[in-house]
């Protein structure tokens, strides 16, 4: 949880410039451990980007980064539709839930947390 932390705090001091670069590295080691078969460190390096879009507020990127992970881990989930609702885009957050909804590890919390969500609109 530490690792969070630090990777929150990071990410939220960086310019528009170094948000670019850092995105492009996190892409790039995303592909990169991908075809190496490293699983657990490409998962990691998702749950990193999930945490800069957040912090940078990069609603645009939302969807399609939350189809992308799919139900594998719900953390990073949440952290893009808690933090769309902070925004006052609960819309978003139901299109992150709705994106991210296939079965996986952690379908059915993430599909309570989106009916939730969905009947407190």
């Amino acid at each position: 949880m530490e690792e969070l932390m630090f990777m929150k705090q990071f990410f939220e001091k960086l310019s528009p410039n170094e948000v670019i670069i850092v995105e492009s590295i996190l892409r790039d080691e995303i592909e990169m451990l991908w075809s190496l078969e490293l699983e657990y460190q490409a998962e990691n390096a998702l749950t990193a980007l999930s945490i800069l879009y957040a912090k940078q507020k990069m609603f645009d990127k939302f969807v399609p980064l939350a189809k992308e992970m799919e139900t594998r881990h719900w953390h990073r989930i949440t952290i893009l539709a808690e933090t769309a609702i902070d925004n006052g885009r609960r819309d978003l957050a139901l299109q992150v839930f709705e994106a991210c909804l296939v079965a996986g590890n952690h379908y059915n919390f993430l599909k309570e947390k989106y009916e939730k969500l969905k009947n407190q609109i």
